[in-house]
């Protein structure tokens, strides 16, 4: 599961950023931070990033877990935090640069980090019931569903459409590349569909059996 949205939320945070230029020089940064509990990781913190967690919605984390659950759950939350704080501080950083004071270059900052992958912490009261009680990861589908409409399907401006598909676009090549490279002419490959060849860095492991890793 952290394997999966370690690949998942920097591909989706690469498309959705508002620090283009860079976003990943920051993640690089924002992961030593983050696993460190440094400067911008307390900041972020400090400032309610919690909220937008998966693992703080609602109710937020089941404290009485013990034990390897604790870690398992830790080491998730840890993973989630590092686009949202690379997205902080880039934003921060570059309105600071702008001109902009402390207050209004976080508030900015926390905004753009919340909306840079799934925010976790929007929602109606029905959905987040739901979503905790009868249809688990709910609010996360709802949302990332939104996100994407919003991006791609009802986009602000055509110039945020043609770099969000280019940037989308991009993102698919390297696994392509990959999976071409090493399993072209593999008849079990050649039977998937071309979207999981695109979608997905894949691993054979058995006849028509691949690990599916997210791009």
């Amino acid at each position: 599961f952290a394997v999966r949205n370690l690949f998942r939320d920097y591909f989706d945070a690469v498309i959705y950023t508002k620090n283009k230029g860079t976003f990943s020089q920051n993640y690089i940064e924002a992961a030593k931070d983050v696993f460190n509990k440094g400067k911008w990781y307390k900041m972020y913190m400090e400032n309610g990033g919690a909220s937008a967690s998966f693992y703080n919605q609602d109710q937020g984390r089941d404290m009485s877990k013990k034990g390897i659950l604790t870690k398992i759950s830790d080491f998730n939350e840890t993973i989630e935090l590092i686009p949202r704080v690379a997205e902080m501080k880039a934003t921060y950083e570059r309105l600071i640069a702008e001109g902009k004071t402390h207050e209004e270059a976080i508030q900015e900052a926390m905004f753009d980090a919340a909306e840079v992958t799934v925010n976790f912490g929007k929602g109606g009261i029905s959905t987040k019931w739901l979503s905790s009680n009868l249809i688990p990861y709910l609010g996360g589908a709802v949302q990332g569903s939104v996100k994407f409409y919003d991006t791609f399907i009802h986009p602000e401006s055509f110039e945020a459409w043609k770099s969000s598909m280019i940037r989308a676009g991009l993102m698919a090549i390297p696994a392509l590349i990959l999976n071409e490279a090493i399993f072209g002419g593999d008849e079990d490959y050649e039977e998937l569909a071309d979207d999981v060849k695109a979608n997905y860095y894949l691993f054979k492991i058995g006849k028509n059996k691949f690990i599916r890793i997210p791009r």
